[in-house]
């Protein structure tokens, strides 16, 4: 894994962590529903 991709993982991750725990229910589901489209098409 490159520095740039490390970077972004760990700033997408104090991101996440100050987030409620409703937000974070509702940006799991909408990676689930992308990740469904992904797999149909």
């Amino acid at each position: 894994m490159t520095n740039e991709k490390r970077k972004d993982i760990e700033g997408m991750v104090g991101i996440l962590k100050q987030l409620d725990r409703t937000s974070l229910t509702l940006i799991k589901n909408g990676a689930e529903i992308l990740k469904a489209r992904q797999a149909v098409s």
